[in-house]
C-alpha cells in the first residue's frame, strides 16, 4: 500500500507530463501485463474521495497473472493511499525482487506483504459490490476485471 502517485514518475518536476515509474514498469515488463496507468491515474486525480474501484488486469494467457489496484479513495486519507499488488505464474523470484525494489523505494509506504493468500479478499468475486460507508454516505464498490 502507497500513493498511487508512487507508481508515477516525473522526469521534469517542473513539468506536467508524467511516466510510468520504472520500478513499476519493470514489474508490468516481467509479468508481461500493461495496464492503462495514465488513464488510471487520470481517472483517480479526478474522483471525489469515498469513491474507487477495485480493477484486475488480468493476463490474457494466463490467468493466474494478474496486477490488481484497489483506487478506493478514503475520505480521511491525505496521501492517496492505493492498495495494490500482482501474482504470477513464472518469474516468482524476479517479481520478488523488483516488488521489494519499488515498495524500498516508495517515499510514502504504509504495508508491504509477500505470499499466496496476501490479494485472495481482494480477487473474491462473490464479495463484490462491496459496501463502503463513510458517514451516512455509501458506496458501492466493484470488481472490474480486464483481459489483456
Amino acid at each position: 500500500m502507497a500513493p498511487l502517485s508512487e507508481l508515477a514518475y516525473w522526469p521534469d518536476e517542473d513539468a506536467a507530463d508524467y511516466l510510468v515509474h520504472p520500478n513499476f514498469q519493470n514489474i508490468m515488463d516481467a509479468l508481461d501485463i500493461t495496464i492503462p496507468f495514465h488513464d488510471i491515474y487520470e481517472y483517480a486525480l479526478e474522483q471525489p474521495v469515498h469513491t474507487g474501484h477495485v480493477l484486475k488486469y488480468v493476463h490474457k494467457d494466463q490467468p493466474g497473472t494478474y496486477i490488481i489496484l484497489n483506487t478506493y479513495q478514503d475520505p480521511i486519507d491525505q496521501l492517496g493511499m492505493v492498495q495494490f499488488g500482482w501474482r504470477a505464474t513464472n518469474n516468482h523470484k524476479l517479481i520478488q525482487q523488483l516488488s521489494r525494489k519499488l515498495y524500498d523505494e516508495c517515499e510514502h509506504t504504509v504495508f508491504y506483504h509477500e505470499g499466496q493468500s496476501v490479494l485472495y479478499k481482494l480477487t473474491r468475486p462473490e464479495q463484490y459490490p462491496l459496501t463502503l460507508r463513510y458517514g451516512d454516505r455509501i458506496f458501492q464498490q466493484e470488481l472490474k476485471i480486464y483481459q489483456v
